[in-house]
């Protein structure tokens, strides 16, 4: 969920037993849970980190890194890039990141 009020839309509309994993905050801080929808339903909420599991446990994180790359060399992985920017353009990329034009990826070519 991104914000607050899709986390809580997001509880509201979860089956007995669900489960929401928090990613980030993207949209524009933490989001309090509320405790009656989670008592009431059974529900859970999961913090998760990548970078965490990579500096806690690096083998994860080595296996993680090697089953991408090999997805990527099989062209599996199909990012979505919404922008291409010759290098000379980096500053109109971040900007365009910046006032949320991008959906998915901005990719600087050169």
């Amino acid at each position: 969920p991104i914000g607050a009020n899709v986390f809580d839309e997001s509880l509201r509309c979860l089956a007995w037993g669900g489960r929401i994993l928090v990613l980030g905050f993207l949209g524009g801080g933490p989001s309090t849970p509320r405790t009656n929808y989670l008592l009431i339903k059974g529900l859970e909420v999961i913090g998760v980190r990548l970078g965490g599991v990579t500096e806690q446990q690096p083998e994860i994180g080595r296996e993680n890194m090697r089953k991408l790359v090999e997805l990527a060399s099989q062209g599996k992985l199909r990012p979505r890039i919404s922008y291409r920017f010759p290098l000379e353009r980096a500053a109109d990329a971040v900007q365009a990141v910046i006032d949320r034009k991008v959906i998915g990826k901005a990719v600087l070519v050169g």
